[in-house]
């Protein structure tokens, strides 16, 4: 008996494009990368309410003091006036009283 023809060859499969390959992995990427976001910048309830009043603390006033920022024709400058919290009032006599 004479052999069958043989059968005829699977056709040749079709490549599959990497750009699939690439979006997933870019999406997949993006989601860890949200969630992690997520994880760390969540709320974690209510601040914790701070016991003492601002009138308890120390405070340190410093005389205001004016920058020229380097610009074209000297127009902009910074006026800054700080004020430091301290501890307690008796520090703050104590930033007061000593020179500098």
């Amino acid at each position: 008996m004479s052999d069958p023809t043989p059968a005829a060859a699977a056709p040749a499969g079709k490549k599959k494009s990497p750009i699939l390959l690439i979006a997933t992995i870019a999406v997949v990427a993006a989601g860890a990368a949200g969630g992690g976001a997520w994880f760390f910048l969540r709320s974690k309830g209510p601040a914790p309410v701070v016991e003492k009043k601002l009138s308890e603390h120390g405070l340190v006033k410093f005389e205001p003091f004016v920058v020229n920022l380097a610009d074209d024709g000297n127009k902009r400058f910074l006026r800054a006036s700080i004020q430091l919290v301290v501890e307690s009032p008796k520090e703050a006599l104590e930033f007061t009283e000593k020179p500098c």
